[in-house]
């Protein structure tokens, strides 16, 4: 990782983003996470943000204002959560919305879609 400590976590709530979370933050990192909802408990040291992942120009301002060196997106939906209707079309259009973001704010930002 760069000298940047600053990292996004796109679905900072779920298992996963909870686990990098916790890890990143213990080696000093900065945590941005994104999420859809406040339903879950948070970690105390991440600073959350609701943004709807089919709104470029929010993620595009958020991108703009945290100046990550990482983003990760776990925020896929699923259709075995109740996501049946056009999730492809959905998770698509997120990708996009991210990698369109970075590519406007900052092409040096690396993106990681582990999904």
């Amino acid at each position: 990782m760069t000298n940047n400590k600053t990292i996004i976590i796109i679905g900072a709530l779920g298992q996963d983003g909870k686990i990098l979370s916790k890890i990143l933050i213990n080696k000093g990192y900065k945590i941005f996470g994104i999420v859809i909802g406040n339903k879950k408990k948070q970690i105390k040291k991440v600073k959350y943000k609701k943004i709807e992942l089919s709104n470029f120009q929010k993620i595009k301002k958020f991108i703009k204002k945290t100046k990550p060196s990482h983003i990760v997106h776990f925020g896929s939906k699923n259709p075995a959560f109740g996501e049946k209707d056009d999730f492809y079309k959905k998770n698509y259009i997120s990708a996009k919305n991210i990698i369109d973001s970075i590519i406007e704010v900052n092409n040096k930002i690396i993106f990681i879609f582990p999904n």
